[in-house]
């Protein structure tokens, strides 16, 4: 597989210097492949959220490399992180982030018309929610639907530009087990079709739907391996507790 993420030796510190200063990751390097299914697995105060805001392009690292599919993120003008954002990664937050004066089909078209897509871009939008399962709610407000459905508008609209990196912050965080099973399922489906997809969860039994397991704690990368479902030690290092809170 390709090597499409690299971070080396990164850190992330907020007000350095200061007496109150937080080191959020401390000297983290990590390598994903394309087509890779990783779940970042850590509670709150690891880490986890930092690394995929700087994974994302939303934001850099105090010191350290990031290397995304061979560029170094650090030297990238402010236009060139406005298309990586764009084009090549697909975001889904835990609070879904749609404009609620907006129809689905209208959130779903938003980074179609920020990539300056002129042309059946209505279709390509209602083509994102069919694979989602919710092109009868195109036209329905995020008020008029569910929190699952909510999420499920969030994925096609994540998924409207077929980025080749999804990144998902707690998709499941807000919903119930039953949304939150069709959600990872979808994410599954993308990753089948070639997505390399990034999973940030506190959840454990969430975390055990990817291929590989990262967990954090205080900023440190503290275990990094494929998870085998068979495999007793994948089992007992998915269910040790994470400590740093």
């Amino acid at each position: 597989m390709e090597n499409l993420i690299y971070l080396n030796d990164v850190y992330k510190i907020y007000g350095e210097g200061l007496a109150s200063e937080v080191v959020a990751l401390n000297g983290v390097s990590l390598t994903i492949d394309s087509g890779e299914f990783v779940a970042i697995v850590g509670s709150s105060g690891s880490g986890k959220t930092t690394m995929m805001n700087i994974l994302g392009c939303l934001d850099v690292p105090t010191y350290g490399d990031y290397i995304l599919n061979g560029e170094l993120v650090s030297e990238l003008s402010d236009s060139e992180l406005s298309r990586i954002r764009n084009r090549e990664i697909g975001f889904i937050f835990q609070g879904f982030n749609l404009i609620p004066e907006l129809t689905a089909i209208e959130n779903v078209e938003l980074p179609l018309i920020y990539a300056g897509v002129r042309h059946n871009r209505r279709e390509i939008a209602m083509e994102a929610l069919r694979r989602v399962g919710l092109e009868e709610r195109a036209r329905h407000k995020p008020s008029e639907m569910s929190g699952g459905q909510q999420q499920r508008v969030a994925i096609a609209r994540a998924i409207t530009t077929k980025p080749p990196i999804i990144l998902a912050d707690e998709p499941t965080g807000n919903l119930d087990s039953k949304n939150g099973d069709q959600v990872i399922n979808i994410l599954r489906g993308l990753h089948s079709e070639g997505s390399t997809v990034v999973l940030i969860t506190h959840d454990n039994s969430i975390a055990r739907r990817a291929d590989r397991i990262i967990r954090l704690l205080d900023g440190k990368i503290i275990h990094d391996s494929k998870f085998d479902k068979g495999d007793p030690f994948s089992e007992e290092v998915l269910h040790e507790p994470a400590a740093g809170i």
